[in-house]
């Protein structure tokens, strides 16, 4: 007799009848004091685990000019800057005051009022924004604060640092960018097989010394060391391929497993058989339903994961780590089971366990007990 732990998960949902000011959720953060954001289409929430304070242009104590939340993340002050639609935002904790963040710092940039697209927080709590006119970097030294501009272009979608590293995706391909003797970033020619993905691409990821490729049409895994790479797509027919080609983030929990977010639910990749679980909205009797398929956002929190979707809100994964004990004949063991073939299982009141076996008779063990007894 033997034990093994399977993952699974209990899943929770926020929605607009809980509180949430949309569905349409875009970005998901917990901050440093334990709020969790969640930017929406109308606006920005602050949830405690009880209760929401909104932010938007229809709130009159808590203006925010842009009510399409694209990103949210914290510098090392504790404020928080917001990336919208309609330009970056600072948000000052201790006050409370929203300023657009070309007034924040003094620097009159006409891509600051357009839409930017992602905000990456790096290793030295450097923030990294992505807008219309490229990718720029806020770099923070006590209380001072500098932009600079790192690459320019209008096709800038996804954003990696790690190590030390920064690769970008721009249109369907990625490339690293690498500063110089004088503090300034150029791009590297990278290589040929990242020169022409099969889509766009929505997003980047490091994990387990690979780098994964987020695109609207299928996954890549690339590995900088052996210069290879392997692509994953949605195979008809096959329940352990990705649910959909389009993949809209990528995270891993800190124990856990790789997760891919799709437009089709949520897939959950195995590096051991290099395949895929997919939890969805269908019912197939799991306790791991998404109340909607279109997964925009994840955001893990140590072990537990939420999921921003289009219609459904938030979803919360908490992990479930459910016990199963896997009961096998050992032939050096006279008190296991008698023979492997099982067609009958019965627990009585007392919690004595009958299992009847092919040509093995039945077996039975008393509560308390690991050793059966043979009939």
């Amino acid at each position: 007799v033997f034990a093994s732990y399977a993952q699974t998960y209990k899943v929770s949902y926020l929605t607009a009848d809980d509180g949430l000011s949309r569905n349409l959720v875009h970005c998901i953060f917990r901050d440093s004091k334990g709020f969790m954001w969640f930017g929406t289409s109308k606006g920005l929430d602050r949830y405690d685990g009880y209760d929401f304070i909104h932010y938007s242009s229809s709130q009159q104590n808590n203006y925010l000019p842009s009510d399409m939340v694209n990103s949210i993340s914290e510098d090392l002050q504790g404020n928080y800057w917001i990336g919208t639609e309609n330009g970056l935002f600072f948000f000052f904790y201790f006050s409370g005051e929203i300023l657009p963040a070309w007034e924040k710092l003094n620097i009159k940039k006409e891509y600051l009022k357009h839409n930017i697209q992602f905000i990456t927080k790096d290793e030295k709590g450097q923030l990294w924004f992505g807008h219309e006119n490229g990718l720029s970097l806020l770099l923070f030294d006590g209380n001072d604060i500098a932009l600079q501009e790192i690459y320019k272009s209008s096709d800038v979608t996804a954003l990696l640092v790690f190590n030390g590293n920064v690769y970008v995706g721009e249109r369907n391909h990625v490339f690293r960018i690498v500063k110089d003797n004088r503090q300034m970033y150029n791009r590297v020619q990278s290589e040929n097989k990242l020169n022409d993905l099969n889509g766009a691409i929505n997003t980047l990821f490091y994990d387990n010394s690979f780098i994964w490729i987020g695109t609207a049409n299928g996954l890549y895994r690339y590995d900088p060391a052996a210069e290879s790479v392997q692509y994953f797509q949605n195979e008809p027919g096959n329940s352990f391929s990705l649910s959909s080609n389009v993949i809209t983030d990528i995270k891993r929990t800190k124990d856990g497993p790789l997760l891919i977010g799709t437009l089709i639910g949520l897939n959950i990749y195995d590096y051991q058989s290099n395949a895929f679980r997919r939890i969805t909205s269908e019912r197939t009797g799991s306790s791991e339903v998404l109340n909607n398929n279109f997964i925009s956002c994840i955001y893990v929190d140590d072990n537990m994961f939420w999921i921003g979707t289009e219609k459904g809100g938030v979803n919360k994964f908490t992990p479930d780590h459910k016990f199963f004990e896997h009961i096998v004949h050992q032939p050096s063991d006279p008190y296991s089971l008698s023979r492997n073939p099982v067609n009958a299982i019965y627990e009585d009141t007392d919690g004595d366990l009958f299992v009847g076996t092919v040509e093995g008779g039945l077996n039975i063990r008393k509560k308390g007990q690991t050793g059966f007894k043979h009939y």
